[in-house]
């Protein structure tokens, strides 16, 4: 095992707690705690903890796109536009919190740049 396994690794530990975070939070604790004053505390504690394995997943990837000559593949570009897209609508999301059309497309969008980043690994 080599320092670019470890980051690999590191890589897909964050997009699991990204996406499964985001899973359990639209399936589990939105209907557990909508109307009540904890949800506010739950998305906020959410949005922190995503957005450092976000921040994660942006500077794995970025090191990784380099070491395997990615850049210009034109799925990786179709992957980041996904994720500037991600980042625009949870910056919306977070002014508006009672978008909740909002939540599922970040799950479709979450969804997709996984299975662009399984492509990107074969």
């Amino acid at each position: 095992m080599d320092f670019w396994d470890v980051l690999r690794a590191i890589h897909l530990l964050a997009m699991a707690f990204f996406v499964g975070g985001q899973i359990m939070l639209v399936a589990v604790l939105v209907p557990l705690f909508k109307g009540k004053p904890e949800m506010k505390l739950v998305a906020r504690r959410f949005l922190h903890t995503s957005g450092a394995a976000l921040i994660l997943l942006i500077l794995t990837g970025v090191y990784l796109a380099g070491h395997e000559g990615q850049w210009d593949n034109p799925t990786l570009w179709v992957k980041i536009g996904f994720l500037v897209a991600i980042f625009g609508l949870v910056g919306f999301h977070a002014k508006n919190p009672d978008k909740r059309w909002v939540d599922p497309i970040l799950g479709v969008f979450s969804l997709v740049i996984v299975f662009l980043g399984v492509a990107l690994s074969h």
